[in-house]
């Protein structure tokens, strides 16, 4: 079969019908990133210090208030990134969260304890972030800096998050009748690997036009794009992914035969 076709029809019908097969997985992986968001952000308010358990010490050298006006005054002169760098960030972004989306399907290997812990982890570090920049009186800023992009790549990791929890879960059943083996568990996996692969090439694919906005449209600042014309379009983008992902009519005679091939 033609591999672009398969491609197409994973995008088209499979993902969308995967995020509703596997709803309870996928609300799970949200939780588990929002309860780690919710940790790093209590944390970095108890004590400023423990940032840097969350985010590189090359992070931490100015505030975010002087980061902000660093930016907005290298944008108000006229200083941006030529389109190569553009390029090559977007580039870097792509490999970069396809690597921590396919962290955490692969960690489901893992009884689905290596897949909390990646989507906790992430989520302590958005929190600790988010915190930083509110504390410091520029969160208008942090919304219109990482909306776009984030609108898309943050559910991008859920869903990734989502396919190990569907692995850890048959696992678990496996275990639950003593039959954990490798070929018990393959065995028992076999009904869920379109869901499997549907979720994770679906995120992988949504994560490239995520690395576009975020290396471009979302870091280009004010004056040059105001901060209320970013926040709109990480709106839209974030109702066209949910209209996407459980609105979209999926389905049909031809994919239920595809479905069960």
């Amino acid at each position: 079969m033609n591999p672009l076709r398969v491609w197409w029809q994973i995008m088209r019908h499979g993902l969308p019908a995967a995020v509703r097969r596997e709803w309870v997985c996928v609300l799970l992986s949200a939780a588990l990133l929002l309860a780690g968001g919710v940790f790093g952000g209590v944390a970095t308010a108890l004590d400023p210090d423990l940032a840097v358990v969350f985010l590189p010490a090359e992070h931490l050298t100015e505030s975010p208030s002087a980061r902000v006006a660093e930016l907005e005054a290298l944008e108000a002169s006229g200083g941006q990134v030529d389109a190569a760098g553009h390029t090559a960030f977007s580039a870097f972004l792509a490999s970069n969260n396809i690597r921590v989306t396919v962290l955490a399907f692969a960690l489901g290997l893992t009884f689905g304890i290596g897949t909390a812990v990646v989507l906790f982890f992430n989520g302590a570090l958005i929190g600790c972030i988010v915190y930083r920049y509110v504390a410091d009186g520029v969160g208008v800023f942090l919304v219109a800096w990482i909306g776009p992009h984030g609108s898309i790549e943050v559910p991008c990791i859920i869903l990734g998050g989502a396919a190990g929890l569907v692995i850890a879960r048959a696992q678990w059943q496996a275990l639950a009748n003593l039959r954990s083996t490798g070929a018990t568990l393959l065995a028992r996996t076999g009904p869920l690997r379109h869901s499997l692969v549907h979720l994770v090439v679906g995120a992988a694919t949504l994560l490239f036009p995520a690395a576009l906005v975020e290396g471009g449209f979302s870091q280009i600042n004010a004056p040059t794009f105001p901060y209320a014309l970013k926040i709109a379009a990480a709106a839209v983008l974030f109702a066209a992914l949910c209209a996407y992902l459980f609105l979209l009519p999926v389905g049909g005679a031809g994919a239920s035969r595809r479905d069960q091939a």
